[in-house]
C-alpha cells in the first residue's frame, strides 16, 4: 500500500489597530534609511509587533498568534509606509513562504521560535 504524506502549512495572524500601525509606518517613512534589498524581521513579543529594519525598529500593539519571525525584504515594509493598507484592524498573515499585510503580499522566510537562537 503506498504511503501518503501530508504537508501542513500553518498560518499565523495578527490584528493591529489601524491608527497605531499607521503611526509606526509614518515613523519608518520619516526615519529609516534602509535599502529595499535589505531584510526586515517581524516578531511578536509581549503582545507587540516588532518591525526591525537594518537601521531601526518600531513596536505596535498586536493580537494574535505569531510563534516565530517573518523575514522579508525591507522594500515591502517601506512600500507599506508609503501606501498603507486599508481596513481596521489591519491584518498581518504569514505562512512558511508568504507574508500579507492588508491585501499586499510578499515572499517571506518563516523562522519558528524553536530554532531561533
Amino acid at each position: 500500500m503506498p504511503r501518503v504524506l501530508y504537508f501542513i502549512s500553518m498560518d499565523y495572524k495578527l490584528t493591529i489597530n489601524r491608527d497605531e500601525f499607521l503611526s509606526a509606518l509614518r515613523l519608518i517613512k520619516r526615519v529609516s534609511k534602509a535599502r529595499p534589498s535589505q531584510k526586515a524581521l517581524l516578531t511578536l513579543e509581549a503582545e507587540s509587533l516588532h518591525m526591525e529594519l537594518d537601521d531601526m525598529a518600531v513596536t505596535v500593539k498586536a493580537q494574535g498568534s505569531w510563534p516565530g519571525k517573518a523575514n522579508v525584504n525591507a522594500g515591502f515594509i517601506l512600500v507599506m509606509a508609503k501606501v498603507p493598507p486599508s481596513g481596521d484592524p489591519v491584518e498581518i498573515v504569514a505562512d512558511d513562504h508568504t507574508l500579507r499585510i492588508g491585501t499586499s503580499t510578499t515572499g517571506c522566510t518563516w523562522i519558528t521560535k524553536s530554532v531561533i537562537p
